[in-house]
């Protein structure tokens, strides 16, 4: 299992491969307390393939995300954690994408002409339109 600290949040990350060791370790069965059948060897399948993050909280937030929990907006609590960090990735994401976008225009700026069959395929579409 790693362990980051990232400003006063402690990230366990345990991946898929640490967990099959320990389970070997364990003789080899997952620790499936009162569950048994096939609704616990999906749920251990499930758990094998999902990296865990334990993370800590304040109280205001957990408050909060336990409100959206409760009216409905997400399933759980783990929801809620895999939705926003889907956000945040995507958004970085889009910030990288576009800074790349504006640095290259800058490097290469667009000329009159690099522009100019646009222009002109706009002006003929305009002048189709049966307005």
């Amino acid at each position: 299992m790693s362990t980051t600290t990232l400003a006063s949040t402690t990230v366990m990350c345990s991946t898929t491969s640490e967990r099959r060791r320990r389970s070997s370790r364990m003789g080899g069965e997952p620790f499936l307390g009162a569950a048994r059948g096939v609704g616990a060897r999906i749920a251990f399948g499930y758990a094998q393939r999902m990296t865990q993050f334990v993370t800590r909280l304040d109280g205001s937030l957990a408050a909060e995300v336990d409100r959206l929990v409760t009216t409905g907006l997400v399933a759980s609590r783990s929801e809620a954690v895999r939705l926003g960090l889907r956000h945040l990735v995507d958004h970085y994401r889009r910030e990288r994408t576009g800074s790349a976008i504006v640095d290259g225009y800058r490097r290469l700026p667009q000329t009159a002409e690099d522009v100019a069959w646009a222009d002109d395929a706009t002006r003929r579409m305009i002048a189709e339109e049966p307005w």
